[in-house]
């Protein structure tokens, strides 16, 4: 509903903007919201590392942790870099591997 209103290339920032206008306040909790985002792609990938690499029988240590996220960080780097397209067909196949997932399970 608020996309709607506020239109803008800058997501969330832009309804803070809004809210408290070119303001310190806003500055930080811009700020603030970017370092979640760090926070929060780091614990996924931390996530992943400890489910995956069990999965590969392969023991759960602190090198091999850093070089999955290492891994899975240049992934994503490297598709972001092939542009939109690209990181539209990731996404789709990434879907349909989740979904595939859960029909496995549920079926």
């Amino acid at each position: 509903m608020l996309g709607g209103k506020i239109v803008s290339n800058a997501g969330p920032i832009a309804f803070i903007i809004k809210a408290f206008g070119d303001t310190l306040l806003a500055g930080t909790l811009s700020i603030l919201i970017w370092l979640t985002y760090v926070i929060s792609i780091a614990m996924f990938l931390s996530g992943f590392a400890g489910y995956f690499l069990p999965l590969l029988h392969i023991s759960n240590t602190a090198l091999h942790r850093d070089i999955v996220e290492s891994c899975l960080i240049g992934v994503f780097v490297l598709l972001h870099l092939l542009g939109t397209k690209a990181v539209g067909k990731a996404e789709l196949y990434i879907v349909l591997i989740k979904v595939g997932i859960l029909l496995f399970l549920f079926a």
